[in-house]
């Protein structure tokens, strides 16, 4: 059977990025995190799935 997996953006493609821009991304998380600027996981999914 085969499987096949969705691509990612290369925008967020850590194979294809180098060492330096995974930390910048990673740093730019924590600072969201840092601020508040996250959403709950399963109110995100709804939010996704209502607009899909």
């Amino acid at each position: 059977m085969a499987v096949a997996l969705l691509k990612a953006p290369t925008a967020v493609n850590a194979d294809l990025m180098r060492v330096e821009e995974i930390h910048i991304k990673l740093k730019d998380g924590y600072d969201e995190i840092k601020i508040d600027k996250v959403q709950e996981g399963d109110a995100a999914f709804v939010k996704f799935c209502e607009s899909h």
